[in-house]
C-alpha cells in the first residue's frame, strides 16, 4: 500500500465548488477551455520568428544549481545558462527568462508559452510530446539523498519512511515506475516545486530523504557534513527541449549543430563552464593527492629495496669468487669497493631525484589551498607539480625498466619500421626543447633513405635507444648543435647522436654505460636524472644482437652510436588508414574506484562523445553489466574493492563472451598483463595511461565489436 500525501487546497475548493453549484463549474470550465484553445491558438500563429536576426527565445528557468537557477543577483546560471547564452550569440538570437517551477514551466512549454527549456532528460514519453535536441549536453543519474549515518542505501529501505520528489521530475516518473512493481513496499510521497525545498525538508524532519539527480552534490546547498548521496542508479542524458511542431524542430536543428561544436572544441564555453560549476566541489579534495604521492613514494622505497637486494646479490655472488687466489681476491675486493661506491652514490642520487620533485609537488599543493590565489599564479603553480610529476615518474620509469633487465623479463618483438620515419619524428619531437635553449638540431644528410630504411626490428626498443641518446645531448650541449643519422655498413645499420656538448673524458667511456652511474660523479649535482638511460640503452642494444659505443673530447663535444643487425623489407608494407571519429553516445562502463582516476577517465571519454556509466567495485561492475546490456566496452581497474578487476572479469564473461574489456592498472609487469589475458581482458593498459593510446584502443575494440563505424 503506498501513502500519497497532496496537500492541494485548489482541488478541495474546486471539489465545494462542484457541490454548490454544477452551473458555475460548468461555465468556469467553458471558459477556461475557451481561453486555452485561444493561448494554443496564438502560441501557433505568432512563434518567434526564428529566421530573422535578433529573434526572441522566449527560455524557461527553474531552480537547479548548478544546472540553471537565479542567483542572489536575480541573474540566470548555471551549465546549461552557459551554453546557451554561447548558442544565442553565435544565431543571433535574443533571450527573455522565464521563471516558474518545474511543472509549471512543463505545461507552457507543451502549450507553446515558452520555446526553450534547458536540462529536460530523456524519455520516450517526453520524447512524444516535445522536441528533444538529439545531441545531450551532460549526462546524469539518480541519487537517494539522506542525513549521515542514515541506513537508507536503496528505495527498498524507504519502506514506511517519508520520500520527497520534485513534481513531474524524471526521479518521480522512476519512482512511480518503481512502485507499480513493488507491491509490499509503502512508501509516503511528497512532492516538491524544486531541489532547494526538498532539502529543506530533510532538514527540518519532514522527510526521511529525497531523490535528486548526481549534481546536485555541486551545488551550494549541499552541505557534505550533514548529508550524503548512496543509491545511486539509472543513468539519463540531460537536453534542451522545444515545443512539438516546425518551429521547434528548427531550434533543435540549429541547438545540436552549436552543441556539436561547442563539444569537440577543447577550451569552449562548454568545457569552461564545467570547469567553473564542477570545479570548487573538488577543490576540498586537493589533500586527496597527498594520498596519491604517499602510495607512489611506497613503492618507489619498494622499488629502490628491490634494487638493493639485487645489487647485494650480486656482491654476495663476486665475493665468493675471493677465495680462490690471493691476486683474484685484490680484484675482486677493488671491484666490490667500487660497487659499493657506486650503490652509494646511487642512493644519493635516487633520493635526490625523488626527494626534489616531490618537495615541489607537496609544497605547491599546500600553496593551491591558499583562497586567495590569482588565476595566474594557479595556473603556475599546477604547471610546476605537473612538471615535477612528470620528472618523479621518469624516475620511477627508469628504476622499473632497469628491475626488467636485472631479472631477464624484456622480450624482442619484431616488426615492420621505418627508421627514415623514427629519425624524422625525433627530429621534431626534440626541436621546441632544443630551440629553448639556443641549440640546432637537425637530421644529417648522411641518412637511410626510401625504401632501404625499412626493416625488422624491435620499434619499441628503437624507440628507447634513441630517446636516451638524443635526451642526454640535449641535457649536456648548452650551445652549438646536435645532428643525428645513420647509415648501412655490411650486414649491420649504424645509428648516431653527435653533440657539441660538455664530452666526456676517456677513461670514462666504459663507466657512462654502467648501471646507476653518469660520465662523472660530481655531474649529479649540475644535472637532472637518475643516471641510467644510457644502461638502459646499452640492455636494449644488447637484446638486439647490436653493438654500442662512444667516441667523444672534453669540452668539445660526443658522437654516441649503436650498431643492429640490418635486415632489410623488401616491399613496405601498407598500413591501415584510421580516420577520426567520435564516441557517438555509445556506452563505456568504468570500474574505478579512485575519485580522481575517474575524473580523468570521464571527462577525456566524455569529451569524445562517449557515455560513462560508473562502477566503484567489481561486484558493482558485474551487476551493473546484468541490468544494462547496451554497454559495449568496459575499462577494468584491476584493484578494487570487494572483488578484484580479475575476479569480476571471470563473472562477466560467464554471461557475456563478447563484450571487450580492457584491463587498466598501475602494475606494470608482463605476468600482470598475462594474468588479466587469462582472467578474459582482451587488452591490458599500464597507468599512468597516455590518452591517445587509451582513444586508440578504445577505437581498436569497438570497430572489431561493430559498435562504431568509421566517418
Amino acid at each position: 500500500m503506498m501513502y500519497l500525501k497532496q496537500a492541494n487546497l485548489a482541488e478541495n475548493q474546486r471539489r465545494e465548488s462542484v457541490r454548490g453549484s454544477g452551473f458555475m463549474t460548468s461555465l468556469i470550465f467553458s471558459i477556461w477551455l475557451f481561453s486555452s484553445v485561444f493561448n494554443l491558438g496564438y502560441a501557433a500563429e505568432a512563434p518567434p520568428k526564428i529566421g530573422e536576426s535578433g529573434a526572441l527565445l522566449r527560455v524557461g528557468i527553474y531552480d537547479n544549481p548548478p544546472l540553471n537557477f537565479f542567483d542572489s543577483a536575480n541573474e540566470p546560471k548555471g551549465i546549461f545558462i552557459d551554453v546557451l547564452k554561447c548558442i544565442a550569440d553565435h544565431e543571433d538570437l535574443q533571450i527573455e527568462y522565464v521563471s516558474d517551477d518545474w511543472p509549471v514551466l512543463l505545461e507552457k512549454l507543451k502549450t507553446g508559452e515558452i520555446d526553450v527549456l534547458p536540462d529536460i532528460a530523456y524519455t520516450v514519453v517526453r520524447d512524444s510530446i516535445y522536441t528533444l535536441s538529439e545531441m545531450p549536453l551532460l549526462t546524469s543519474w539518480i541519487e537517494i539523498y539522506s542525513h549521515i549515518g542514515s541506513s537508507i542505501q536503496t528505495l527498498d529501505d524507504l519502506n514506511h519512511r517519508r520520500l520527497a520528489v520534485m513534481k513531474n521530475s524524471i526521479e518521480h516518473q522512476h519512482l512511480n515506475g518503481y512502485l507499480l512493481h513493488q507491491e509490499d513496499l509503502a512508501i509516503e510521497i511528497l512532492e516538491f516545486p524544486d531541489v532547494s525545498s526538498m532539502y529543506g525538508a530533510l532538514n527540518s524532519g519532514r522527510v526521511d530523504a529525497f531523490l535528486a539527480d548526481r549534481f546536485f552534490r555541486y551545488s551550494k546547498i549541499f552541505e557534505e557534513s550533514k548529508i550524503s548521496g548512496a543509491g545511486t542508479f539509472l543513468p539519463f542524458n540531460l537536453h534542451f527541449a522545444f515545443p512539438k511542431g516546425q518551429h521547434g524542430e528548427q531550434l533543435g536543428f540549429r541547438f545540436d549543430k552549436q552543441i556539436s561544436t561547442l563539444r569537440n572544441t577543447p577550451g569552449s564555453v562548454y568545457f569552461k563552464s564545467l570547469d567553473r560549476w564542477l570545479r570548487n566541489y573538488f577543490e576540498p579534495y586537493i589533500p586527496a593527492y597527498l594520498k596519491n604521492l604517499i602510495i607512489i613514494l611506497v613503492l618507489l622505497l619498494i622499488v629502490v629495496l628491490i634494487t638493493l637486494a639485487v645489487a647485494r646479490y650480486q656482491v654476495n655472488m663476486k665475493t665468493k669468487s675471493l677465495r680462490l687466489s690471493n691476486q683474484a681476491l685484490l680484484i675482486s675486493k677493488e671491484k666490490a669497493e667500487e660497487g659499493d661506491r657506486l650503490k652509494t652514490a646511487f642512493l644519493q642520487n635516487i633520493s635526490h631525484e625523488i626527494r626534489t620533485p616531490m618537495n615541489g609537488i607537496l609544497g605547491f599543493i599546500q600553496l593551491l589551498q591558499e583562497s586567495d590565489l590569482e588565476g595566474e599564479t594557479r595556473d603556475e603553480f599546477i604547471r610546476i607539480i605537473t612538471q615535477s610529476g612528470e620528472r618523479l615518474m621518469k624516475t620511477v620509469n627508469d628504476i622499473i625498466e632497469i628491475s626488467r633487465i636485472e631479472t631477464g623479463s624484456q622480450e624482442v618483438k619484431y616488426s615492420v619500421v621505418n627508421t627514415q620515419e623514427v629519425l624524422t619524428y625525433y627530429e621534431s619531437f626534440f626541436q621546441p626543447q632544443a630551440s629553448k635553449k639556443g641549440i640546432e638540431l637537425s637530421l644529417d644528410d648522411r641518412h637511410v633513405r626510401g625504401q632501404q630504411a625499412v626493416i625488422q626490428t624491435d620499434r619499441i626498443k628503437l624507440d628507447g635507444i634513441l630517446l636516451n641518446f638524443i635526451n642526454n645531448a640535449v641535457k649536456y650541449t648548452d650551445k652549438g648543435e646536435i645532428a643525428l643519422g645513420n647509415y648501412i655498413e655490411g650486414d649491420r645499420l649504424v645509428f648516431y647522436v653527435r653533440d657539441t656538448g660538455i664530452g666526456i673524458a676517456r677513461e670514462h667511456f666504459e663507466a657512462i654505460f654502467d648501471r646507476f652511474r653518469q660520465a662523472e660523479d660530481q655531474l649529479i649535482r649540475n644535472y637532472e636524472g637518475a643516471g641510467l638511460g644510457l644502461s638502459i640503452a646499452k640492455a636494449y642494444v644488447e637484446a638486439l644482437n647490436g653493438e654500442i659505443w662512444v667516441e667523444s673530447e672534453k669540452r668539445k663535444g660526443s658522437t654516441f652510436y649503436f650498431a643492429i643487425p640490418y635486415r632489410p623489407v623488401k616491399k613496405e608494407q601498407p598500413r591501415e588508414i584510421v580516420k577520426h571519429w567520435d564516441g557517438n553516445g555509445i556506452q563505456i562502463l568504468l570500474a574505478e574506484d579512485d575519485e580522481a582516476n575517474f575524473l580523468y577517465y570521464k571527462f577525456l571519454l566524455m569529451k569524445e562523445g562517449y557515455q560513462i556509466v560508473r562502477a566503484s567495485d567489481g561486484e558493482q561492475a558485474v551487476r551493473i553489466m546484468k541490468e544494462n546490456p547496451g554497454i559495449a566496452l568496459i575499462l577494468m581497474d584491476i584493484k578494487m574493492p570487494v572483488l578484484d578487476g580479475f575476479e569480476a572479469t571471470r563473472q562477466i564473461r560467464q554471461f557475456n563472451s563478447t563484450i571487450p574489456i580492457i584491463a587498466q592498472t598501475a602494475y606494470g609487469f608482463v605476468r600482470d598483463k598475462k594474468k588479466a589475458i587469462e582472467a578474459g581482458c582482451n587488452d591490458y593498459l599500464s597507468k599512468p595511461v597516455d590518452h591517445h593510446v587509451l582513444l586508440r584502443l578504445l577505437e581498436e575494440h569497438l570497430v572489431k565489436k561493430g559498435s562504431k563505424q568509421i566517418q
